[in-house]
């Protein structure tokens, strides 16, 4: 498995970026959203839309393992 690094411009708008980021690591592994919900352990889809959509908060340990399964690894300094 290649290992990817997330994109380096982010802003401050994490909320909103964090949902599109785990939709862009989402479609860049190939997975839809049921298929990471099944891989995250989740009983449906719902809230990987949810998630993308920004209308629900997803948690650092959620998006880490999103990172995770995509492929990804997160450098926390670029984070904060």
């Amino acid at each position: 498995m290649k290992i990817k690094r997330l994109p380096q411009k982010l802003n401050h708008r994490l909320e909103r970026d964090f949902g599109w980021i785990i939709k862009q690591m989402r479609e860049e592994c190939g997975l839809s959203q049921k298929e990471l919900a099944t891989e995250l352990g989740l009983k449906s889809a719902t809230a990987i839309s949810l998630w993308e959509h920004c209308r629900r908060r997803v948690s650092i340990h959620d998006f880490w393992r999103v990172a995770c399964i995509c492929g990804y690894q997160i450098d926390v300094k670029h984070l904060l």
